[in-house]
């Protein structure tokens, strides 16, 4: 176990193929659950911010649970992901950052 977390590896965990297959099915069913929610709120897509680190060796995640815990989920419910741009900075919007709100209390 890394100092730096107090998350155990995996093969700690699921030891043995029964613990491997219970933390599958689980990993399934919170998968499905998750999908009826957005399901039931009428939500397609989720659109957010790229991750901020490259992705890290194999073996060292413990040492970066931080930075890369708010993609986890999604990789564990093998959600499809990807980065594109929308559009192009230009000098109109620049004009525009004069009027863009600095809080939320709109």
């Amino acid at each position: 176990m890394s100092l730096l977390t107090r998350i155990p590896p995996i093969a700690a965990v699921y030891n043995n193929a029964s613990k491997l297959a219970a933390g599958l099915s689980a990993r399934d069913q919170f998968t499905r659950n998750y999908l009826k929610q957005m399901d039931n709120l009428g939500v397609d897509i989720i659109i957010c911010p790229g991750q901020l680190l490259p992705a890290p060796p194999t073996g060292v995640l413990g040492m970066f649970v931080a930075a890369v815990s708010p993609y986890i989920p999604w990789n564990v419910m093998n959600f499809p992901a990807g980065i594109a741009p929308i559009t192009k900075w230009n000098v109109e919007d620049a004009a525009k950052m004069a009027f863009y709100p600095t809080d939320d209390l709109a």
